[in-house]
């Protein structure tokens, strides 16, 4: 085997060894990522649950509806002969 021939297999050695740390570091950073991406969405749900929420507290259509319905429920029903 000559010395060139071994310095490539080495070469090669070395490449392999360092791409599976990258492929580590790599998986290591998409589990981080996907964490951070389950956080900002479980922020963003709650928010836009708190923003409905105050909307459905404070817009006086939805506060109008809500009341029609209540009356639709509390009135006397006609009775079928």
């Amino acid at each position: 085997m000559s010395s060139a021939s071994k310095h490539d297999e080495e070469a090669a050695t070395a490449s392999r060894v360092a791409g599976v740390e990258r492929a580590g570091a790599r998986r290591w950073l998409e589990r981080m990522n996907s964490k951070l991406r389950e956080g900002g969405k479980k922020e963003e749900k709650r928010r836009l649950k708190e923003f409905m929420e105050n909307a459905y507290r404070c817009d006086p259509r939805v506060i109008a509806r809500r009341e029609e319905q209540k009356a639709e429920r509390c009135a006397p029903r006609p009775r079928l002969a």
